[in-house]
Protein backbone atom coordinates (compact mmCIF):
# COMPACT_ATOMS: atom_id res chain seq x y z
CA UNK A 1 0.00 0.00 0.00
CA UNK A 2 1.24 3.34 -1.01
CA UNK A 3 0.34 6.62 1.11
CA UNK A 4 0.23 9.73 0.12
CA UNK A 5 2.48 12.09 -0.51
CA UNK A 6 1.59 16.13 0.01
CA UNK A 7 4.14 17.01 -3.06
CA UNK A 8 1.49 15.22 -4.71
CA UNK A 9 -1.49 16.34 -4.28
CA UNK A 10 -3.04 19.05 -6.58
CA UNK A 11 -6.33 21.45 -6.84
CA UNK A 12 -8.22 21.89 -9.82
CA UNK A 13 -11.51 24.19 -10.31
CA UNK A 14 -14.35 25.16 -12.52
CA UNK A 15 -16.79 27.66 -12.57
CA UNK A 16 -20.45 26.33 -12.59
CA UNK A 17 -23.47 27.07 -14.81
CA UNK A 18 -25.88 25.75 -12.26
CA UNK A 19 -24.96 26.08 -8.89
CA UNK A 20 -23.84 22.76 -7.00
CA UNK A 21 -23.88 20.91 -10.78
CA UNK A 22 -20.30 19.36 -12.10
CA UNK A 23 -20.15 21.42 -15.45
CA UNK A 24 -20.01 19.40 -18.85
CA UNK A 25 -17.72 19.34 -20.19
CA UNK A 26 -15.57 19.80 -16.99
CA UNK A 27 -13.01 21.50 -18.49
CA UNK A 28 -10.83 22.04 -14.75
CA UNK A 29 -8.16 24.66 -14.47
CA UNK A 30 -4.96 23.79 -12.06
CA UNK A 31 -4.06 26.98 -9.40
CA UNK A 32 -1.50 27.47 -7.50
CA UNK A 33 -1.36 27.01 -3.65
CA UNK A 34 1.07 26.71 -0.43
CA UNK A 35 -1.98 24.24 1.95
CA UNK A 36 -5.22 23.90 1.60
CA UNK A 37 -7.57 22.40 4.63
CA UNK A 38 -10.89 22.41 2.43
CA UNK A 39 -13.34 19.21 3.80
CA UNK A 40 -16.24 17.79 5.36
CA UNK A 41 -18.00 18.40 8.35
CA UNK A 42 -20.87 16.85 9.10
CA UNK A 43 -23.32 17.48 12.03
CA UNK A 44 -24.61 14.84 14.33
CA UNK A 45 -28.39 14.26 15.68
CA UNK A 46 -27.98 12.86 19.15
CA UNK A 47 -31.37 11.62 20.85
CA UNK A 48 -32.28 13.09 24.04
CA UNK A 49 -33.28 9.81 25.20
CA UNK A 50 -32.86 9.61 28.95
CA UNK A 51 -31.57 6.16 29.49
CA UNK A 52 -30.97 4.78 32.67
CA UNK A 53 -27.54 2.88 31.68
CA UNK A 54 -26.60 6.16 30.97
CA UNK A 55 -26.00 5.30 27.09
CA UNK A 56 -26.05 7.38 23.93
CA UNK A 57 -29.95 5.67 22.62
CA UNK A 58 -29.03 7.46 19.20
CA UNK A 59 -27.01 8.97 16.86
CA UNK A 60 -27.76 10.15 13.09
CA UNK A 61 -26.24 11.74 10.47
CA UNK A 62 -26.87 14.99 10.12
CA UNK A 63 -26.12 18.49 7.86
CA UNK A 64 -23.23 18.45 5.12
CA UNK A 65 -20.81 21.23 5.47
CA UNK A 66 -18.12 21.52 3.07
CA UNK A 67 -15.57 24.29 4.19
CA UNK A 68 -12.12 25.24 4.58
CA UNK A 69 -9.47 27.62 3.45
CA UNK A 70 -7.33 27.41 0.07
CA UNK A 71 -3.56 29.37 1.11
CA UNK A 72 -1.97 30.64 -2.11
CA UNK A 73 1.32 33.07 -3.09
CA UNK A 74 -0.73 35.87 -5.47
CA UNK A 75 0.55 35.62 -8.77
CA UNK A 76 -0.42 38.16 -11.53
CA UNK A 77 -3.34 36.21 -13.27
CA UNK A 78 -3.54 33.63 -11.27
CA UNK A 79 -6.89 33.45 -8.97
CA UNK A 80 -8.35 36.33 -11.29
CA UNK A 81 -11.41 34.09 -11.08
CA UNK A 82 -11.47 33.90 -7.61
CA UNK A 83 -11.20 37.25 -6.63
CA UNK A 84 -13.92 38.25 -8.70
CA UNK A 85 -16.14 35.71 -6.47
CA UNK A 86 -14.86 37.05 -3.49
CA UNK A 87 -15.95 40.54 -4.53
CA UNK A 88 -19.29 38.85 -5.89
CA UNK A 89 -18.77 40.69 -8.89
CA UNK A 90 -17.38 40.95 -12.76
CA UNK A 91 -14.40 41.71 -14.09
CA UNK A 92 -15.33 45.06 -16.50
CA UNK A 93 -11.91 45.48 -18.75
CA UNK A 94 -9.48 45.63 -16.14
CA UNK A 95 -11.85 46.75 -12.90
CA UNK A 96 -13.48 44.64 -10.43
CA UNK A 97 -15.27 45.77 -7.82
CA UNK A 98 -17.92 44.63 -5.11
CA UNK A 99 -21.14 43.50 -6.75
CA UNK A 100 -24.22 40.66 -6.17
CA UNK A 101 -23.18 37.97 -8.77
CA UNK A 102 -22.64 34.71 -7.34
CA UNK A 103 -19.83 32.48 -8.41
CA UNK A 104 -19.90 29.27 -7.79
CA UNK A 105 -17.36 26.24 -8.49
CA UNK A 106 -16.43 22.81 -8.59
CA UNK A 107 -13.35 21.99 -6.41
CA UNK A 108 -11.49 18.87 -7.33
CA UNK A 109 -8.95 17.62 -4.80
CA UNK A 110 -6.77 15.59 -6.67
CA UNK A 111 -4.34 12.68 -4.76
CA UNK A 112 -2.66 12.06 -7.58
CA UNK A 113 -0.28 9.22 -6.44
CA UNK A 114 -3.37 6.99 -4.89
CA UNK A 115 -5.35 7.94 -8.35
CA UNK A 116 -8.00 9.58 -5.28
CA UNK A 117 -9.97 12.92 -6.43
CA UNK A 118 -12.19 14.81 -4.37
CA UNK A 119 -14.89 16.31 -5.78
CA UNK A 120 -16.37 19.76 -4.10
CA UNK A 121 -19.77 20.98 -5.72
CA UNK A 122 -21.10 24.42 -5.12
CA UNK A 123 -18.38 25.84 -3.59
CA UNK A 124 -17.98 29.61 -3.32
CA UNK A 125 -15.59 32.10 -1.60
CA UNK A 126 -16.85 33.23 1.29
CA UNK A 127 -13.67 35.40 2.48
CA UNK A 128 -10.47 36.47 1.02
CA UNK A 129 -7.57 37.63 3.12
CA UNK A 130 -4.46 39.47 1.85
CA UNK A 131 -0.95 39.67 3.74
CA UNK A 132 1.95 42.54 2.51
CA UNK A 133 5.12 42.11 5.25
CA UNK A 134 8.43 43.21 4.16
CA UNK A 135 10.97 41.10 2.67
CA UNK A 136 8.09 38.73 1.46
CA UNK A 137 5.83 37.33 -0.94
CA UNK A 138 2.38 38.49 -1.05
CA UNK A 139 0.10 36.07 0.63
CA UNK A 140 -3.61 35.18 1.01
CA UNK A 141 -6.30 32.57 1.87
CA UNK A 142 -9.59 31.79 0.41
CA UNK A 143 -12.44 30.76 2.90
CA UNK A 144 -14.64 28.53 0.96
CA UNK A 145 -17.83 27.41 1.79
CA UNK A 146 -19.28 24.59 -0.30
CA UNK A 147 -22.68 22.23 -0.56
CA UNK A 148 -21.21 18.35 -1.04
CA UNK A 149 -18.21 16.28 -1.72
CA UNK A 150 -17.79 13.17 -3.50
CA UNK A 151 -14.71 10.98 -4.26
CA UNK A 152 -13.51 8.96 -7.35
CA UNK A 153 -10.77 7.14 -8.56
CA UNK A 154 -9.75 9.37 -11.80
CA UNK A 155 -9.80 13.20 -12.59
CA UNK A 156 -12.85 14.68 -13.88
CA UNK A 157 -10.20 16.46 -16.93
CA UNK A 158 -7.47 14.22 -17.60
CA UNK A 159 -5.72 17.18 -19.04
CA UNK A 160 -6.18 20.05 -17.09
CA UNK A 161 -5.55 23.49 -17.99
CA UNK A 162 -1.72 24.76 -16.64
CA UNK A 163 -1.54 27.25 -14.13
CA UNK A 164 -0.18 30.36 -14.31
CA UNK A 165 3.66 30.51 -14.45
CA UNK A 166 3.88 34.51 -13.11
CA UNK A 167 6.35 34.40 -10.31
CA UNK A 168 4.51 35.57 -7.32
CA UNK A 169 4.35 38.87 -6.04
CA UNK A 170 6.32 40.57 -3.66
CA UNK A 171 6.83 42.96 -1.07
CA UNK A 172 10.17 45.06 -2.45
CA UNK A 173 7.73 45.81 -5.29
CA UNK A 174 4.92 46.96 -3.29
CA UNK A 175 3.84 50.60 -2.19
CA UNK A 176 0.89 51.65 0.01
CA UNK A 177 -0.85 54.72 -0.50
CA UNK A 178 -2.58 56.28 2.31
CA UNK A 179 -5.03 59.66 1.47
CA UNK A 180 -3.40 60.20 -1.85
CA UNK A 181 0.22 60.02 -0.44
CA UNK A 182 3.15 57.12 -0.28
CA UNK A 183 3.65 56.05 2.87
CA UNK A 184 7.52 54.88 3.21
CA UNK A 185 7.21 53.79 6.82
CA UNK A 186 4.46 50.23 6.50
CA UNK A 187 6.04 47.66 8.32
CA UNK A 188 2.96 45.70 7.60
CA UNK A 189 -0.71 45.56 5.82
CA UNK A 190 -3.49 43.02 6.62
CA UNK A 191 -7.16 43.11 4.23
CA UNK A 192 -9.64 40.97 4.96
CA UNK A 193 -13.32 40.66 2.78
CA UNK A 194 -16.03 39.02 4.30
CA UNK A 195 -19.15 38.12 2.71
CA UNK A 196 -21.25 36.39 5.75
CA UNK A 197 -22.46 33.51 3.75
CA UNK A 198 -25.15 31.42 5.07
CA UNK A 199 -26.04 28.33 3.60
CA UNK A 200 -29.50 27.74 2.87
CA UNK A 201 -31.28 23.86 4.06
CA UNK A 202 -34.58 22.58 3.64
CA UNK A 203 -36.70 19.83 4.86
CA UNK A 204 -35.68 16.32 3.26
CA UNK A 205 -31.73 17.65 2.10
CA UNK A 206 -28.82 16.65 3.99
CA UNK A 207 -26.84 19.82 1.75
CA UNK A 208 -27.43 23.27 1.58
CA UNK A 209 -29.85 24.48 -1.71
CA UNK A 210 -28.38 27.53 -1.64
CA UNK A 211 -25.31 30.24 -0.38
CA UNK A 212 -26.78 33.38 0.61
CA UNK A 213 -24.26 36.38 0.90
CA UNK A 214 -24.55 38.86 3.83
CA UNK A 215 -23.35 42.21 4.16
CA UNK A 216 -19.63 43.33 2.16
CA UNK A 217 -17.65 43.82 4.99
CA UNK A 218 -13.78 44.96 4.20
CA UNK A 219 -11.41 45.68 6.77
CA UNK A 220 -7.62 45.30 7.87
CA UNK A 221 -5.08 46.59 9.82
CA UNK A 222 -2.01 48.94 8.71
CA UNK A 223 1.16 48.72 11.08
CA UNK A 224 3.97 51.16 10.91
CA UNK A 225 6.87 52.89 12.86
CA UNK A 226 5.71 54.66 15.15
CA UNK A 227 6.37 59.12 14.96
CA UNK A 228 3.96 61.86 15.33
CA UNK A 229 1.77 62.60 11.79
CA UNK A 230 -1.01 62.85 9.94
CA UNK A 231 -2.35 59.03 10.30
CA UNK A 232 -2.64 59.40 14.56
CA UNK A 233 -4.46 62.86 14.35
CA UNK A 234 -6.70 60.53 11.37
CA UNK A 235 -7.63 58.38 14.21
CA UNK A 236 -8.60 61.03 17.05
CA UNK A 237 -10.22 62.94 14.90
CA UNK A 238 -11.99 59.51 13.09
CA UNK A 239 -11.40 61.41 9.29
CA UNK A 240 -12.51 59.02 6.92
CA UNK A 241 -9.47 59.03 4.40
CA UNK A 242 -8.73 56.13 1.62
CA UNK A 243 -6.41 52.89 1.50
CA UNK A 244 -4.43 51.84 -2.12
CA UNK A 245 -2.38 49.00 -2.17
CA UNK A 246 -0.19 48.77 -5.20
CA UNK A 247 1.58 45.16 -6.36
CA UNK A 248 3.95 44.92 -8.79
CA UNK A 249 5.69 41.78 -10.38
CA UNK A 250 6.49 39.03 -13.58
CA UNK A 251 3.36 39.83 -16.10
CA UNK A 252 1.78 42.38 -14.03
CA UNK A 253 0.10 44.15 -10.78
CA UNK A 254 -2.75 44.92 -9.36
CA UNK A 255 -3.94 48.37 -7.67
CA UNK A 256 -6.57 47.80 -4.91
CA UNK A 257 -8.28 50.48 -3.59
CA UNK A 258 -9.98 50.98 -0.62
CA UNK A 259 -11.55 54.62 -1.15
CA UNK A 260 -13.23 55.27 1.98
CA UNK A 261 -11.59 53.89 5.29
CA UNK A 262 -12.25 55.02 8.87
CA UNK A 263 -9.29 53.96 11.44
CA UNK A 264 -11.68 52.36 14.28
CA UNK A 265 -8.71 52.10 16.84
CA UNK A 266 -4.78 52.76 17.41
CA UNK A 267 -2.46 50.52 19.09
CA UNK A 268 0.71 51.05 20.11
CA UNK A 269 2.41 48.70 22.36
CA UNK A 270 5.64 48.66 23.85
CA UNK A 271 6.96 45.76 25.42
CA UNK A 272 10.79 45.20 24.47
CA UNK A 273 13.67 47.14 23.30
CA UNK A 274 12.76 47.69 19.64
CA UNK A 275 11.24 50.21 17.58
CA UNK A 276 7.88 51.23 18.80
CA UNK A 277 5.05 49.94 16.19
CA UNK A 278 1.84 51.44 16.02
CA UNK A 279 -1.60 49.45 14.51
CA UNK A 280 -4.24 51.12 13.45
CA UNK A 281 -7.49 48.96 12.12
CA UNK A 282 -9.81 50.08 9.59
CA UNK A 283 -13.26 49.28 7.91
CA UNK A 284 -14.01 49.97 4.44
CA UNK A 285 -16.85 52.22 3.33
CA UNK A 286 -19.41 52.59 0.19
CA UNK A 287 -17.81 55.05 -1.55
CA UNK A 288 -20.57 57.04 -3.33
CA UNK A 289 -17.91 58.33 -6.55
CA UNK A 290 -16.20 54.93 -6.64
CA UNK A 291 -19.43 53.07 -6.30
CA UNK A 292 -18.11 50.51 -3.96
CA UNK A 293 -15.94 49.73 -0.82
CA UNK A 294 -13.16 48.04 -2.71
CA UNK A 295 -11.63 48.06 -6.60
CA UNK A 296 -9.00 45.89 -7.90
CA UNK A 297 -7.78 47.15 -11.01
CA UNK A 298 -5.81 44.85 -13.02
CA UNK A 299 -2.02 46.34 -14.47
CA UNK A 300 -0.41 44.10 -17.00
CA UNK A 301 3.12 44.54 -18.27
Amino acid sequence: MNFSMQLQHRICIAEEVTFGNIPVPANMRQIRFSGTELGLRRQMVESDEIRTDRQIADVIPGLSLVEGDIDFELSYGGFDDLMAAALYGNWSGDELITGTKEHSFTIERGFTDIDDYQIYTGCVVDELSLTVQPESLITGRFGIVGRDVTHQGSALDAAPEAPTSNAPLDSFQAEIWEGGSRLAHVTEIDLNIKNGVERAFALGEAEASQMLPGISRVSGSVSAFFEVDSLIQKVLAATESSLEIRLFGAGGGYQILLPKVMYTALDIPVKGERAVIMTLPFTGIFDETAGTNIKITRIPN
